[in-house]
């Protein structure tokens, strides 16, 4: 059979401590306000053992040489402490967790001119090659060593943005097989504020977590005469999609 490749020790203890930094102050908020500040590290030594156990169950999706890898190493610490919490996160905590989580990248986002990059043609290609040049170098290692990350697919059928389709997600994977589906659309909303935050419009009808084989990614200027005819919903869990007219 396939021999599942684990991440190596070093390369585990490299992931933990990266994304760590990031992630512990917005998950110590939440255990601090629902345990008590003095209650706190117990709680918070069970996250990160929890995080190492989930590192461990997950198939090697490339490490450090995956550069989209670390969507799921950042979200498994949410993974961590929604376990830890006996996984009764309310919609409230959890849009607090990602929002304190996100706040900085966000804010840095927001410092660069999407509309004015996405409207020169130049800038946009360039992106497109970028895209390009990652579906390529994902090919030999999809369904292969890096298991089944996120295959793209770029789409050159757009004159004025950027569409590609990603094929397979670990983070839903690893949602489906540990039966907490109900966490993946807080997860796949953080693309659409990403999105925003650089002033742009994210529109997507399809994401695995609404049982759709593929997630679709087309992102336009905010005046794109595509917007109008694609508004936002939001289902019933949460998930922000958008439905074509």
């Amino acid at each position: 059979g396939i021999v599942i490749r684990m991440l190596s020790q070093k390369e585990k203890a490299t992931i933990t401590r990266k994304y760590q930094k990031r992630m512990k102050s917005a998950c110590q908020n939440l255990l601090a306000k629902r345990y008590g500040v003095d209650e706190m590290d117990p709680y918070w030594q069970k996250v990160e053992e929890r995080y190492d156990q989930i590192l461990d169950e997950a198939p090697d999706i490339g490490g450090e040489a995956n550069s989209m890898s670390h969507n799921f190493y950042e979200v498994a610490w949410i993974i961590a402490l929604y376990d830890v919490v006996g996984r009764n996160l309310t919609t409230e905590e959890i849009n607090t967790v990602i929002h304190d989580v996100m706040e900085d990248g966000l804010h840095t986002l927001r410092k660069i001119p999407g509309k004015f990059l996405m409207e020169r043609k130049f800038v946009r290609n360039l992106i497109i090659k970028s895209l390009d040049k990652y579906q390529k170098k994902l090919e030999p290692h999809l369904h292969n060593d890096w298991h089944n990350t996120w295959g793209m697919e770029v789409q050159h059928d757009i004159d004025d943005g950027i569409h590609f389709v990603l094929r397979g997600c670990p983070i839903k994977d690893y949602c489906e097989k540990h039966e907490m589906m109900e966490i993946l659309p807080h997860f796949c909303n953080m693309d659409h504020q990403m999105i925003q935050a650089l002033q742009l419009y994210l529109i997507r009808s399809k994401t695995c977590s609404n049982g759709d084989e593929t997630c679709e990614y087309t992102i336009v200027t905010n005046d794109n005469a595509l917007v109008e005819k694609n508004p936002i919903i939001i289902k019933e869990d949460g998930l922000i999609l958008t439905k074509s007219m």
